[in-house]
């Protein structure tokens, strides 16, 4: 399953566009900034690790809704645009909250898989 985005960066200076998807060990993000409306930057392809990731959730409110993905390293995410601290924020847009909601719930359930398999 992917679930695309549009939004601003965390720092407010670009644009990102991306997807981001899940296998049995990692959540995968593939996104693009653009600069000031103008410029498009390069495509990148990040994984980040189950091992790497403590929370995934889908949080709705009056007036936004985010899928928030909690990190307990900053291993291979320094070109990452969403990333604020130890969290990744990903808006979602009003028509995409059922999509979103699925996408948490399934990626959950891998990510769980994935402690499990840890355990044994």
């Amino acid at each position: 399953m992917t679930f695309q985005f549009k939004c601003d960066s965390a720092n407010g200076f670009s644009e990102v566009s991306g997807s981001l998807s899940f296998d049995d060990d990692n959540l995968k993000f593939e996104f693009q900034n653009n600069f000031f409306g103008l410029v498009k930057g390069e495509v990148y392809d990040v994984k980040i690790p189950f091992s790497q990731i403590e929370d995934i959730e889908f949080v709705k409110k009056l007036f936004s809704r985010k899928i928030i993905i909690s990190v307990n390293s900053l291993r291979n995410l320094d070109k990452f645009p969403l990333l604020d601290e130890y969290v990744i924020k990903i808006p979602v847009k009003k028509k995409n909250i059922e999509k979103a909601n699925e996408f948490v719930i399934k990626s959950n359930f891998n990510f769980g898989q994935y402690k499990l398999k840890q355990l044994g």
